[in-house]
């Protein structure tokens, strides 16, 4: 629904809709596999990212 109602209308660049993507599947990794590890590198290139991304977000839904 991200897609849907902020990237296919562009109210929010594409490549947000990329880490969404990543983030959204290792969430579900995280939640549904019997065992998922998230090495350092893998979490300390997200943080930034998905710092960025709320911060767009929020952005967007309160302008």
């Amino acid at each position: 629904m991200f897609g849907l109602h902020f990237i296919l209308n562009g109210r929010i660049e594409r490549k947000f809709n990329i880490i969404f993507s990543e983030l959204f599947d290792k969430r579900n990794s995280g939640d549904y596999d019997d065992f998922i590890l998230f090495d350092r590198p893998t979490v300390e290139r997200l943080i930034p990212e998905t710092m960025e991304l709320i911060d767009r977000i929020e952005m967007e839904v309160y302008k």
